[in-house]
């Protein structure tokens, strides 16, 4: 018999079913009741598989006749026969999706959470994945094809006339000249802004943008193994853009790269090009005229030429200038942070930049703008290494042959991957109106249902941002115009409630750019030989902890930028790190503890820190409550209790001094909020247990329940205050939580060295003025020796960025006030009895915490 080509195996068994019910004319004829539930079951049977399968009914034993076959059709059978029960789809991997909008923009967060199916990462320099090649040109210039077959090309309007013939700028300009006579000099004071226009513009060309795409394709493919930006990430970002408002776009700065790696990968998405502020310092022959052709605009890294005199011509143009960019619909790109990290952890944010896009929306100029921030992370160094200027020495500039000998540099080595997470847009209005400190609203102040940007605008009350500017009633947002013509911040801020509000945006994007920044294997390594195997370790023993400290991002929902055997992961990483980072010996590991080696490894493991952030704070300030001695820790075991409240407290305490290392919460929630959290964590984790004389003796079997009781919290005023009272013990006979408590306690160890350093200086060398460069060189110097000497616990403590942010952390703290006396920052110890009981606190604090 043939068989057609939609035939199967399995035959139609409609003719057989209903010749064995119709045979035998002795058959015994079911009674009406039967009937019907054989018809009722017959038809559920359908209704669930239709008439694929039939049921099975009693068949004679008289033998079977040939089976027709006409008519087949594939059935269920027939799939579960055919069908593999392994597919491609069980071997994906769902990655966290990072970046999600905060809860305190609730319509931001809806707008933009939507979730999708399209969880995968895309590698931007792969440009023929999914697609096949039309011709020869494609099979043989497959970059140069993908490039110039893509319309990406976008209209940017001029805005120089507007920005010279503003008035912001011609008030500036009409200052400075009322203050001189001379005739030449006002013509030079009013040719000023052209000048100065002219070195800082840029001239963004689709066709430059082309090319310089082209070229990245080339280039990057020699020298990284790939960019990947999580494809859900882009879809959102892509529905933002669409939308006609300004898109403010907010990376952290790790390499050079960074200026074109952004507007790169937003090429390939068919996404505006940004203009992207872009330090003097790279305004070199060649490669500055590459730069603006794709956005960037230069500015000064000190905007006054001289310490203490504001140059109010430049400030104008360069604020004007900003505001007509975003005045005319473009994007913006700049970093929050003001300049390169070297010691690998996010800087304290700046808010000069900032400020200037928050007057722009509170001038009613634009509707709205939409915050990006954005994480990126290198598995290997681009720039090289900063071991130099951690250890003090000058930084080096810019030069046109110095970046061609880093190019070529580059090209000749292998720098492993690049992660870029954008997280999702949240709108500015709206955070500025929910996160006032002025005017909080209600919930019944917002709309029932979200406009495009997620903000009500009512034309009776409200301007076209949004914004009330009734004059007896102060703008919700907290800010209010200086009425200066150079007001960027850190100038002429007037009001302490617009200055918060700056802070609250910078401090609100840095955390979010961190907190979504994928790890890479790099990373877990290098924090792994630094907290727990200083000494060493077996290769075995680092592949389990490496599968470990995975398990415990995933807890977290953190992601990492890497797959695949971690046998395998760890002989990759050891290949990019170098002996020079990490040292194996047959099957042994032990890293470079040396100066300077130590400060690039420690680059490599410092974004893992925020990962235990809190958790670590918390160790430190339970050690600290229950004099842990931590030169015995190998053989103490004692019971050691503290009070939550007093644990709690300190931990607040050493979270303010550490405000320039690191944003332990976002400013739109309480510290001590996530503090108790956190501790409840431990209580919950077994690290901490609730002493037994707060719940009396009781069965061992219900101590899970206890622990689980201790982190609930309740709203009787007293009873709130006895929880807070309550006794936790360090479970100290247990090794695993004990030395959990201690691996926590090491995440921070090194840089409370460097505070506790700073402090002792600062009780020693204070007692008289000193010019800051001056003192900041004798505590360097000294923190060196030490480590070389062997008197150091942790060599990375010698770090001059950390150094530095103790010093502010300290100045923060109203210990030391620093003051100018000229063109000279000079620094003194506070003159008042309170500040040496709070100098002494904390050097209390940070010597019982000295390994």
């Amino acid at each position: 018999m043939k068989y057609s080509a939609d035939m199967s195996v399995t035959p139609d068994l409609q003719a057989v079913y209903s010749k064995w019910e119709n045979k035998g004319p002795g058959r015994i004829q079911p009674d009406t009741n039967t009937q019907k539930i054989l018809q009722d079951g017959r038809q559920k049977w359908r209704d669930r598989y239709e008439d694929e399968i039939k049921p099975q009914t009693r068949r004679s034993s008289y033998k079977q006749k040939a089976i027709p076959t006409e008519n087949v059709s594939y059935n269920v059978i027939t799939q579960f026969k055919t069908m593999p029960t392994i597919t491609a789809d069980s071997f994906v991997t769902t990655r966290p999706l990072m970046g999600r909008c905060c809860s305190c923009v609730p319509y931001s967060q809806k707008d933009f959470s939507a979730s999708t199916q399209n969880h995968g990462i895309n590698n931007i320099l792969n440009v023929t994945s999914g697609v096949r090649p039309k011709g020869f040109l494609d099979r043989r210039f497959k970059k140069l094809a993908y490039t110039f077959r893509r319309n990406t090309s976008h209209r940017y309007n001029d805005i120089l006339m507007l920005v010279l013939t503003a008035p912001r700028v011609s008030e500036a300009v009409k200052m400075k000249t009322e203050k001189v006579t001379s005739t030449k000099r006002k013509e030079k004071i009013e040719k000023n802004p052209a000048e100065i226009l002219k070195v800082m513009k840029a001239s963004i060309s689709n066709r430059l943008l082309k090319i310089t795409a082209w070229v990245l394709l080339k280039i990057l493919s020699v020298m990284l193994n790939g960019v990947h930006v999580h494809k859900n990430q882009m879809v959102v970002i892509k529905k933002a853009s669409q939308r006609g408002i300004p898109m403010i776009y907010l990376p952290l700065h790790l390499s050079h790269l960074d200026y074109i790696l952004v507007t790169f990968i937003l090429w390939n998405y068919d996404i505006k090009a940004p203009f992207v502020a872009a330090g003097d310092n790279l305004n070199i022959p060649v490669f500055n005229l590459i730069l603006r052709g794709l956005g960037g605009f230069f500015i000064r890294r000190k905007l006054d030429k001289v310490a203490g005199k504001k140059d109010t011509i430049y400030r104008a143009v360069l604020h004007t200038y900003m505001q007509e960019i975003l005045k005319s619909g473009e994007d913006l790109e700049f970093f929050i942070e003001g300049g390169r990290t070297r010691s690998g952890r996010a800087y304290h944010p700046k808010g000069g930049l900032l400020s200037v896009v928050m007057d722009t929306l509170h001038d009613g100029l634009i509707e709205d703008a939409y915050m990006v921030p954005i994480s990126i992370n290198y598995e290997k160094i681009l720039d090289g290494n900063y071991c130099n200027e951690e250890m003090g020495l000058p930084k080096k500039q810019e030069s046109f042959w110095g970046v061609v000998k880093g190019v070529v540099k580059v090209l000749s080595g292998n720098y492993g991957s690049v992660r870029v997470d954008f997280s999702h847009p949240f709108s500015l209005k709206e955070y500025i109106q929910r996160n006032s400190n002025t005017s909080m609203m209600s919930d019944d102040d917002l709309p029932d249902t979200p406009s495009p940007t997620g903000i009500r605008n009512d034309t009776d009350t409200a301007s076209p941002t949004g914004i009330s500017n009734a004059p007896d009633t102060p703008s919700p947002n907290g800010i209010s115009k200086a009425g200066s013509c150079s007001s960027l911040y850190g100038t002429d801020i007037v009001i302490e409630d617009q200055r918060q509000s700056i802070e609250s945006v910078a401090e609100h994007v840095l955390y979010y750019s961190v907190q979504s920044q994928s790890l890479m294997c790099t990373n877990l390594v290098a924090f792994l030989l630094l907290t727990k195997y200083r000494e060493g370790t077996t290769v075995k023993q680092l592949i389990r902890d490496i599968d470990w400290l995975k398990g415990e991002l995933r807890f977290r929902k953190r992601d990492v930028g890497f797959v695949g055997d971690t046998s395998e992961v760890l002989e990759y990483v050891l290949e990019l790190l170098t002996e020079n980072l990490v040292i194996k010996i047959d099957t042994n590991i032990k890293p470079c503890t040396e100066l300077p080696q130590i400060f690039e490894l420690s680059y490599y493991a410092n974004p893992v820190l925020s990962v235990f952030l809190l958790e670590s704070v918390l160790a430190c300030s339970v050690i600290f409550h229950c004099d842990i001695d931590m030169s015995s820790v190998t053989t103490q075991r004692e019971d050691v209790t503290a009070n939550r409240e007093d644990i709690l407290t300190t931990a607040q305490s050493l979270c303010k001094l550490l405000k320039y290392d690191f944003i332990f919460c976002p400013p739109c929630k309480r510290l001590e909020e996530e503090l108790a959290d956190a501790l409840d964590e431990l209580v919950t984790s077994e690290i901490l247990k609730v002493h037994e004389d707060d719940y009396g003796c009781g069965d061992p079997h219900q101590k899970w329940a206890r622990n689980l009781s201790a982190t609930v919290s309740w709203d009787d005023d007293e009873e709130n205050e006895a929880f807070n009272e309550q006794l936790l013990k360090v479970n100290a006979h247990r090794s695993d939580c004990f030395n959990k408590l201690l691996f926590l306690y090491t995440v921070l160890a090194p840089i409370l060295e460097s505070y506790y350093l700073t402090a002792l200086h600062i009780s020693r060398d204070l007692a008289m003025e000193l010019p800051e460069d001056s003192f900041i060189h004798i505590l360097h110097t000294h923190a060196k020796k030490r480590v070389e000497k062997k008197l150091a616990s942790f060599a990375e403590s010698a770090a001059l960025s950390t150094i530095k942010n103790a010093v502010k952390g300290f100045e923060d703290s109203n210990i030391v006030n620093v003051y100018y006396a000229g063109n000279i920052r000079m620094m003194e110890l506070r003159d008042h009895y309170t500040v040496w009981n709070k100098l002494n606190y904390y050097l209390d604090l940070l010597e019982s915490l000295r390994n």
